[in-house]
C-alpha cells in the first residue's frame, strides 16, 4: 500500500497540467498497475473494518458492561467513522481505475465513443488532478483518431473529386458546342449581319479548324490552306441567304432545343458522396460536446488538401494537368455538396480564391513548358474550367482564370512565332529556288489569290517552296491565334493583327538574314522574288481577317515600314552579287591607235548584262530600271577611278572607251544608261564633240557638263596628251593648259 501512496502524492504535487498529461500518455500503464495495488490494499482494508467491527461488538459489549468510559468510546467512534471514509475513496479509485481501463481498451479497439462514456463515468471528488488528467490523456487520443480519420477521407475524395470536376467540365463543354453551333447557324440571319452575334459566329466558323490544328505537326502539308477557305465559304454563304432561310431555321430550332437541354444549373448536379467515414469523428465531437471543432477540423484538413493539389509541383503531361484542374473544380463542388449536407460547414469560396496565385503558376507553367502541339487543348481546358467555375458562381476566380489565359496569349504566340521561325530558316536553307508547279488546281488558285500570282493553265507559279511554306505557316499561326482568343478576349482581333504583324516581321528577317549570308545571284533574285510576294499579302491576311472578324483595322500594321526596310535590303544584296562580276579591267588611256570594236572585257560584260537584265525581266521586274542605273553608276565610277589614277590619256583613249560604252545601248534602258554614266558622258562629250575651252562658258557649264566636278577636272587636265587623230583633225583645238589657268585664276566663279 505504501508504493501505491506514494503515486498518489507524486501526481498531487505535479503543478503544471501539460507536463502531467505527458506523464500520463507515456505512463499510463503504470498508474493502472498502481491501481491495481490500491485495489488489493482496499480488500485488506476491508479484512481490518471487518476486525473493527468485531471490536465494536466488544465496545458494544464493554459499555453495556460499563467497562470503558464514555471518552475513550468516543475516541473509537471516531476512528470507525475515518476508516469508513478511507473505504469508500479506495471503492471510488477502483471505479476510476475500471472506467479508465475500459476507456483505453476501448481505444485500442476503434470504441471511441464507448471510451468518451467510460472517462464521462468517473468521479473526480476525490482525485481531481488525476481524473483530470485522465480524461485529458483519453480525450486527446480519441481526437487525434477522429482528426487521422477526417484527414484520411479527404485524401481518398481526391479521386473523386477529379471525377466531379471532370463531369462538369464535359457538361460545359457540350454546352459549348451547341452554342458554337447556335452561332454559325446565325451567320445566315440577315438582321444579325451588323449584330455582335455575327462577329461571335464568324469566329465560330474558323474555330472549326481547331482540333486539326492541335493534332497537326508543324511540318508543312501541300493539301492544306484552311485560312483562305474559311474566308471563301464566307463569302459564298452570304450568296446562299435566300435558298436557305427555310433549312437554317429549321436547324435554328434544333439547335435552340439542344441548348436548352444543355443549360444545366449547379443545383441540378447531384453527385453520390460516402460520408460514412465521416460519422464516426463527427459523433465523437458530439460526445464531447464540441460538435462546431468537427467541422472546423474538417475544413482544415481541406484546406491543407488544396493547398497541397495546387502546390509548385510541375504537371508533367496534358492528362495530369487535366486531372489537376478537375480536382480543383471537384474541390469547389465538394464543398457545395458539404455544404448542403452538413449545415454547420461553411463554404471556402474565400480559400480557394486566395490560393488563385498557386493555379495561375500552374497555368503559366504548362504555355512554358508543354509541348506546343499541346497549348490549343490546354488553352480549352483552362477555359472550360473557368466556364464551369462561373456556372457555380465563382465569377472572381472565374474571371481571374480568363485574365491569366488572356496573359499567355503572349507566350503562345511567342513560341508559335519561335517555332516558325526555325521551320522557315530550315525551309529557306534547303530552298532550291526552282519555281513550283502544282498538281492541285485548288491549292493553285489559293496561292494565286494570297501571292497575287499570275494565272496560267501549267498551274506554275514564279514562288519557290519557302514562299508555299510561308503562307502554309501564316495561315496555321492565324486560325491557332483565332482559336485560342475566341470567347476569351472581347477586342482579340487587334491580338490576331498584332501577332501577325510581328509574324510578318520575323519572316522579313529571315529573308534578310538568309540574303545577308547568300551569294548566289539565282537565289537572292529568288528569295526577292519570294519576299515580294509575301508583302502582296499582307494587304490579303489584313483585309480577309478584318471580314472575318467584323472589325476595321484603321492603324497602319508595323510591318509594312519592315518590309520596305527588307525590301531595299534584298535589293541592295542583289545589286552586290551583280557588281561584284563588274570589275574593270586596266585600260589603255593614250593608245596610239583606235580599237577596231568595244574591248573583249566589254562584250564579256555586255552579254553577263544582258543574261542578268533577261533574269530579273523575268522574276523582279520591277527591279530592272534600278538595276541598270546603279549598276552603271558603279562603272562610272570605276573608270573615273583608273582614269583619275592614269598617268596620261589622248583623244583616241576616250574615242575607245566612248565605243565601249555605246555597246551597252543595245541591251540598256536607253533612258537610265545614260543617266547613270552622265558624269563620264559629258567628260567625253567636252573632248569628243566640244572643246575643254567650253567649260569656261558658264552657260554651256550648267547646260551640259553640270555634273563634271571642278577638282577632278584639275586633278586629270594635266595629264592630256595632244595626239594626230584623223577623225579629229582640228587637234588643236583640245588645248587645256589656257583652262586650267582660268580655271585656277577664278576658282570661286566655278
Amino acid at each position: 500500500m505504501s508504493d501505491s501512496d506514494d503515486s498518489v502524492t507524486e501526481l498531487q504535487e505535479e503543478s503544471d497540467k501539460a507536463e502531467v498529461i505527458q506523464y500520463f500518455s507515456t505512463n499510463y500503464g503504470k498508474v493502472v498497475s498502481n491501481f491495481q495495488q490500491y485495489c488489493e490494499t482496499r480488500n485488506q482494508m476491508s479484512s481490518l473494518v471487518m476486525k473493527v467491527n468485531a471490536f465494536e461488538n466488544k465496545i458494544d459489549k464493554v459499555k453495556k458492561s460499563n467497562l470503558y468510559d464514555i471518552r475513550e468510546i468516543s475516541n473509537k467512534t471516531n476512528l470507525i467513522i475515518n476508516l469508513t471514509k478511507l473505504q469508500n475513496m479506495l471503492l471510488q479509485m477502483k471505479n476510476n481505475v475500471i472506467h479508465g481501463q475500459k476507456a483505453i481498451m476501448n481505444i485500442k479497439q476503434d470504441k471511441h465513443t464507448a471510451a468518451i462514456r467510460a472517462i464521462q463515468k468517473l468521479d473526480s471528488k476525490n482525485l481531481p488532478d488525476f481524473v483530470s488528467n485522465l480524461q485529458q490523456l483519453i480525450t486527446n487520443k480519441v481526437q487525434v483518431e477522429a482528426n487521422t480519420k477526417i484527414q484520411q477521407w479527404v485524401e481518398l475524395s481526391k479521386q473523386q473529386q477529379i471525377d466531379m470536376g471532370q463531369s462538369v467540365i464535359q457538361n460545359c463543354e457540350q454546352l459549348l458546342m451547341v452554342n458554337s453551333q447556335f452561332a454559325r447557324i446565325s451567320l445566315f440571319q440577315p438582321d444579325l449581319r451588323s449584330s455582335i452575334v455575327m462577329r461571335q459566329s464568324a469566329v465560330g466558323r474558323v474555330s472549326m479548324v481547331r482540333q486539326s490544328i492541335v493534332r497537326q505537326s508543324v511540318a508543312p502539308s501541300q493539301s492544306r490552306i484552311s485560312f483562305f477557305q474559311q474566308f471563301k465559304q464566307q463569302q459564298t454563304s452570304n450568296l446562299q441567304v435566300s435558298r436557305t432561310s427555310q433549312l437554317n431555321q429549321s436547324v435554328l430550332d434544333q439547335s435552340q432545343q439542344m441548348l436548352h437541354e444543355s443549360l444545366i444549373e449547379p443545383s441540378a448536379w447531384e453527385f453520390s458522396i460516402d460520408y460514412s467515414q465521416l460519422k464516426m469523428p463527427q459523433l465523437i465531437y458530439e460526445n464531447l460536446n464540441q460538435r462546431l471543432s468537427f467541422y472546423q477540423q474538417l475544413k482544415q484538413s481541406r484546406i491543407k488538401f488544396l493547398q497541397y493539389v495546387c502546390g509548385t509541383e510541375i504537371r508533367q503531361n496534358l492528362n495530369d494537368f487535366k486531372n489537376y484542374l478537375a480536382c480543383i473544380l471537384g474541390f469547389v463542388l465538394m464543398d457545395l455538396e458539404l455544404n448542403k449536407s452538413f449545415k454547420d460547414y461553411e463554404e471556402m469560396n474565400q480559400v480557394v480564391l486566395e490560393n488563385v496565385k498557386l493555379i495561375e503558376k500552374q497555368i503559366k507553367n504548362s504555355f512554358i513548358n508543354f509541348d506546343l502541339r499541346d497549348l490549343l487543348q490546354i488553352k480549352k481546358e483552362i477555359q472550360l474550367f473557368s466556364v464551369a467555375l462561373a456556372k457555380l458562381h465563382q465569377y472572381q476566380l472565374s474571371n481571374q482564370i480568363n485574365k491569366c489565359l488572356n496573359d499567355q496569349f503572349l507566350v503562345y504566340s511567342n513560341r508559335r512565332i519561335e517555332e516558325i521561325k526555325k521551320t522557315l530558316i530550315k525551309s529557306i536553307q534547303t530552298d532550291s529556288g526552282v519555281f513550283l508547279t502544282l498538281q492541285n488546281k485548288e491549292q493553285f488558285d489559293q496561292l494565286c489569290t494570297i501571292l497575287k500570282c499570275p494565272q496560267n493553265k501549267k498551274m506554275e507559279l514564279p514562288i519557290s517552296q519557302f514562299a508555299q511554306d510561308a503562307v502554309y505557316q501564316i495561315n496555321l499561326f492565324i486560325e491557332g491565334s483565332i482559336t485560342y482568343l475566341q470567347s476569351l478576349n472581347e477586342y482579340f482581333d487587334q491580338n490576331v493583327i498584332f501577332y501577325m504583324d510581328t509574324l510578318f516581321m520575323a519572316i522579313c528577317d529571315i529573308i534578310k538574314s538568309h540574303v545577308q549570308q547568300c551569294d548566289n545571284f539565282m537565289l537572292l533574285a529568288q528569295s526577292t522574288l519570294n519576299f515580294n510576294h509575301i508583302e502582296l499579302s499582307i494587304q490579303y491576311y489584313k483585309k480577309n481577317i478584318e471580314s472575318l472578324l467584323q472589325v476595321t483595322q484603321t492603324k497602319e500594321m508595323e510591318c509594312q515600314s519592315h518590309f520596305k526596310n527588307t525590301r531595299y535590303f534584298c535589293e541592295e544584296a542583289l545589286q552586290n552579287a551583280i557588281n561584284q562580276k563588274v570589275v574593270l579591267p586596266q585600260i589603255d588611256w593614250a593608245p596610239s591607235a583606235p580599237n577596231k570594236g568595244p574591248n573583249d572585257y566589254f562584250i564579256m560584260l555586255n552579254g553577263y548584262y544582258e543574261s542578268i537584265i533577261g533574269t530579273l525581266q523575268l522574276m523582279v521586274p520591277q527591279f530592272v530600271d534600278s538595276s541598270i542605273y546603279l549598276t552603271f553608276k558603279y562603272l562610272n565610277k570605276l573608270i573615273w577611278k583608273q582614269l583619275l589614277e592614269a598617268k596620261a590619256f589622248n583623244i583616241i583613249g576616250l574615242s575607245n572607251l566612248e565605243v565601249d560604252l555605246q555597246s551597252f545601248l543595245k541591251v540598256c534602258n536607253q533612258q537610265m544608261f545614260p543617266e547613270s554614266v552622265k558624269e563620264i558622258i559629258q567628260f567625253l562629250n567636252l573632248f569628243l564633240v566640244d572643246v575643254p575651252a567650253s567649260y569656261l562658258d558658264s552657260q554651256k557649264r550648267q547646260t551640259n557638263y553640270s555634273y563634271l566636278e571642278v577638282p577632278k577636272l584639275l586633278k586629270i587636265f594635266p595629264k592630256y596628251k595632244k595626239v594626230i587623230y584623223a577623225k579629229l583633225p582640228v587637234v588643236r583645238k583640245r588645248e587645256v593648259d589656257a583652262v586650267i589657268k582660268k580655271i585656277q585664276e577664278n576658282l570661286q566663279a566655278f
